[in-house]
């Protein structure tokens, strides 16, 4: 492979890989700091079972949060420490299909961290919560199993 050949699938390797979207216009309504304040679990679908409950930061000691920074930029937080960082990639962000938000005057959205479908966060936000579930946060997930539909309130 030539110098050349290396040089342009080096380049598009970086510079493919640093993609963010900075947050302008109405996504600026994620600006700010996010506490966790529960989530609702739903699991065994895979055994054929419909099993439900609520855990909160006193069922698990800790504490989570999202942070989100205007340059294109979250960071995910745990026990009030930056756990991991990461560039913002918005899938959709537009006005909610009835009946999928319970938050009013919000939007809908999808976003994959880092571009990575893996971390995939996807819900409604208004200028005061958030209600998403993700893959990896603050929860792991088996997908397909189970789901966690957690809530946010901006400090």
């Amino acid at each position: 492979m030539s110098k050349i050949s290396l040089l342009i699938i080096s380049c598009i390797f970086i510079f493919g890989s640093c993609k963010k979207d900075r947050l302008e216009g109405e996504k600026t309504i994620f600006k700010g700091k996010w506490n966790w304040i529960y989530s609702n679990h739903s699991y065994g679908w895979c055994e054929n079972q419909q099993i439900s409950d609520s855990i909160s930061e006193q069922d698990v000691q800790h504490s989570y949060g999202f942070e989100f920074m205007e340059k294109g930029k979250v960071r995910f937080i745990s026990d009030g420490e930056k756990v991991t960082s990461h560039n913002l990639v918005f899938r959709e962000f537009d006005e909610p299909e009835e009946g999928y938000c319970s938050i009013n005057n919000g939007y809908e959205f999808e976003i994959y961290p880092d571009n990575e479908s893996s971390m995939r966060i996807w819900g409604c936000v208004n200028s005061d919560t958030i209600e998403c579930s993700s893959l990896s946060f603050p929860f792991e997930t088996d997908e397909g199993c189970e789901v966690y539909w957690s809530y946010f309130v901006k400090q």
